[in-house]
């Protein structure tokens, strides 16, 4: 049975989202005092959210620095499943199967010759990724964040790329690395089994986890009518004006992530199913007719598996 989130509820979903926001391993009781609202009740819609793609756990993602970077890959394969074995073989730790211009999206450590893969076509692009951008979600409906979106475009925007400049970093052991995939995609788990699982010091755990704080994104997908209730878009966007295009994307209420690959701007973009396509694809047309995009490629995920914990560390930078 389709999930149908009660419109009455957006409110406490919404407090629930920005209480992890200050404190991504905000727990029931001190959600109680951020929330305003009982034990039991937040309990309750904990479950909730949680059961119906509403709000994640946090999770980690990488900053990109000198010490490791990750690569992303864009390509068209006759037969992407096909393709499993091989990417997992060289280490991999993302992939995604999708509709539309390119069919097959992975990420990995180390760059990897895309033509090896079995029934390759073309690649639409590769290169290492900048850090993510993930805008906060507005409280809003997408009506007005169309209304907002075409007051923007109306505007003189500056130029702006988002930057792939590499700080030093901090370098990570083999360990560090190890409890940075065990807690990539659940930055809610509880530390004190972690450290009985994997016989870990609290010193060296804690050692390991600031380490880890330092060097990482803290993420909170969250989709305010639940998951599947949004068409996903993947969008790869040839334009100079970057920065702004995120501007503009910010104000849909719903989770989104942006990063830039070379010179393009890679956009995952959640539209309610309950909202005109149409309406979607002609902003993006306006956009283009303006001279904010020069071109961009459409693909639909369609599902997707990542690979963890205990994966490799990365090879050193060159």
């Amino acid at each position: 049975m389709r999930f149908v989130v009660d419109p009455s509820k957006i409110d406490i979903y919404y407090s629930m989202y920005y209480a992890y926001l200050s404190n991504p391993r905000m727990f029931d009781t001190e959600m109680c005092h951020y929330t305003g609202k009982s034990l039991n009740t937040v309990k309750k819609y904990s479950k909730i959210v949680r059961e119906n793609d509403i709000l994640f756990s946090s999770q980690l993602r990488l900053k990109m620095t000198r010490q490791a970077q990750e690569f992303m890959y864009f390509v068209k394969v006759t037969d992407p499943i096909t393709c499993l074995p091989f990417l997992v073989e060289h280490n991999v730790f993302y992939i995604c199967f999708l509709s539309g211009s390119y069919n097959l999206m992975f990420q990995s450590y180390d760059p990897i010759d895309v033509t090896h893969i079995p029934q390759y076509k073309n690649t639409f692009l590769s290169g290492r990724r900048s850090d993510f951008i993930v805008p906060i979600i507005p409280k809003q409906s997408f009506e007005k964040a169309y209304e907002k979106i075409n007051a923007k475009l109306k505007t003189e925007p500056e130029s702006s790329l988002l930057s792939l400049d590499l700080p030093e970093g901090i370098k990570w052991d083999e360990s560090v690395w190890f409890l940075y995939h065990v807690l990539k995609y659940d930055f809610m788990l509880r530390f004190t089994p972690i450290i009985r699982k994997y016989h870990i010091s609290v010193s060296s755990f804690y050692n390991r986890l600031n380490k880890i704080k330092a060097q990482a994104q803290i993420i909170i997908p969250f989709y305010p009518l639940g998951q599947m209730q949004y068409d996903i878009f993947h969008l790869l966007i040839k334009s100079r004006y970057q920065k702004f295009l995120i501007d503009c994307f910010s104000e849909f209420p719903a989770w989104s992530l942006h990063c830039r690959v070379k010179d393009n701007l890679f956009s995952r973009l959640a539209i309610s199913k309950w909202e005109e396509r149409t309406q979607f694809l002609k902003m993006l047309s306006s956009m283009q007719h303006l001279g904010f995009i020069e071109d961009y490629e459409t693909s639909l995920p369609f599902e997707s598996q990542s690979f963890h914990p205990g994966a490799p560390c990365p090879a050193p930078s060159p």
